[in-house]
């Protein structure tokens, strides 16, 4: 950055007094991108994804494209944000978004038509396909479309919710939809040597004795799927949380922490509580904003330490896990020929 700043302003970059001026204008850009929300919301929402990508585990390398030099025969060419190689072996273009419908929940998403295809001329001399991912933040989900599900009209492409849900690749990534033994249960013992009794206004003043969590009834001893069973506690889509208690004899024997959300279907044994880029990404959410305040545009912990990354093999024992991976109607005839 300084040396693209020294030649603009004719300076050699042994220029004493040129370093002052370069940190005066970092301190203008800084203070400029600071107090444009858009700005910084994109940054967090790119960099938001890259983490998700890496801590579903399904990419073996995720590398930021549209940075360093970049020398080109034609200016039409723009670069999309990252070039990625996925545990299958297949390398994908990304150009990453952030779409807020706070006052239209359904509006199409859009572009001009002349931005998406700078990206798709720089993907196509590649010869390697481009995707968008979108984070539809009113629903707080991702979706991962091939660019030709853009419609065109005149200067604008656009691409509304439904199709790119019907289209959706995240699962290229290694994103599914999760069903978990249900109901899932965090439960607090209290301890029956100390005092646990219920007073007269219905308040009990007790102690942890131990805490316990339980999946369609059965306790979960296996320390991962505990791990796991904490997780999806914290981050599944649950409407909201209950906590009923056992009383008995005027005594406090626990209390459980029980997630709920929609059951369409009630005599399944299962309960999809979300795709696990969604959980990732409140969990993300968590760690960098505070009081509906950004706090940071990455956290404190690098990417494996975002999720759990559940082994293909693994079904559960007490915790019974269920996954739903999402294959797009393309044919692969089409796949391979998509910025053709």
């Amino acid at each position: 950055m300084f040396d693209e700043f020294a030649r603009e302003k004719g300076i050699a970059i042994s220029n004493q007094d040129g370093g002052g001026q370069f940190i005066e204008q970092l301190a203008v850009a800084l203070k400029t991108h600071r107090e444009t929300p858009t700005v910084v919301h994109g940054f967090r929402i790119q960099t938001m994804f890259a983490y998700v990508a890496a801590a579903l585990g399904g990419c073996r390398i995720i590398t930021e494209e549209d940075a360093g030099d970049l020398f080109v025969e034609s200016p039409n060419f723009k670069r999309p944000d990252f070039r990625m190689l996925t545990t299958a072996g297949r390398e994908i273009f990304v150009e990453v978004k952030n779409f807020d419908q706070q006052e239209e929940p359904m509006a199409d998403f859009v572009l001009k038509s002349d931005y998406l295809i700078s990206i798709q001329r720089y993907a196509s001399a590649f010869q390697k396909p481009l995707f968008f991912a979108i984070y539809w933040r009113r629903w707080q989900i991702w979706t991962l479309t091939p660019v030709d599900c853009f419609k065109q009209i005149g200067d604008k492409s656009s691409l509304n919710l439904l199709n790119a849900l019907k289209k959706d690749e995240m699962a290229l990534l290694g994103d599914c939809r999760i069903g978990i033994s249900k109901p899932l249960v965090m439960r607090f013992h209290a301890d029956s040597t100390k005092l646990r009794s219920i007073d007269s206004s219905g308040k009990a003043q007790f102690t942890i004795g131990n805490v316990s969590f339980h999946a369609g009834g059965k306790e979960i001893a296996n320390e991962f799927e505990q791990k796991l069973a904490w997780f999806f506690l914290n981050y599944g889509t649950w409407q909201h949380l209950e906590l009923p208690a056992k009383i008995e004899n005027n005594e406090l024997i626990y209390f459980d922490v029980t997630g709920v959300c929609d059951d369409p279907n009630p005599e399944q044994e299962f309960l999809i509580i979300g795709s696990l880029s969604q959980m990732i990404s409140r969990q993300f959410n968590s760690l960098t904003v505070g009081d509906g305040e950004i706090l940071r545009l990455s956290p404190q912990v690098d990417p494996e330490k975002l999720g759990v990354l559940i082994p293909k093999e693994h079904k559960g024992e007490a915790l019974g896990i269920w996954r739903f991976y999402q294959q797009s109607s393309l044919s692969d005839a089409k796949k391979q020929n998509i910025v053709s």
